[in-house]
């Protein structure tokens, strides 16, 4: 990927994150964090970038299933908490951003089941886990992850 020279940004580390992508997350969280950007966050939360990744996912997995295949486990992420929260699929972007800006236990150990299980996960999925949930992941989650990926 291409991207222009930046004095003020790490351009080729960005350029780096999306040479393969074999996940949609890294868009979801790209346009996320820009959306961020443009209402003035100079940090993010990463609570508030989860939520907007799904809320963003919402529509493309919800209408069009958008997937790069069995490694892209966006869809499961979505369609647990859609069905876990009993969420219908024309819900709006912004009723969904209220909803995941503060998640409640079910919505948080879904999430990080579902980023501790993508390709090289940051540990701060499964550190998340340990904490909270002494390190139980979601169940619901992990059974819609078999059926996605059978």
């Amino acid at each position: 990927m291409n991207i222009p020279h930046s004095h003020d940004l790490p351009t080729p580390k960005l350029a780096a994150a999306f040479s393969n992508t074999s996940a949609t997350y890294k868009f979801y969280w790209l346009i996320s964090i820009i959306e961020e950007v443009e209402q003035g966050s100079a940090t993010i939360q990463k609570q508030h970038l989860f939520a907007r990744i799904i809320a963003n996912a919402w529509y493309t997995v919800n209408y069009f299933h958008v997937s790069f295949g069995k490694q892209d486990l966006i869809q499961s992420a979505v369609q647990s908490i859609r069905q876990n929260e009993n969420l219908t699929v024309d819900i709006r972007k912004s009723a969904l951003s209220e909803i995941f800006g503060a998640p409640d236990d079910v919505k948080l150990r879904s999430s990080m089941t579902l980023f501790s299980r993508v390709k090289n996960p940051h540990p701060v999925f499964s550190q998340i886990l340990e904490k909270y949930f002494q390190g139980a992941e979601d169940g619901f989650t992990l059974e819609l992850l078999e059926q996605h990926q059978a």
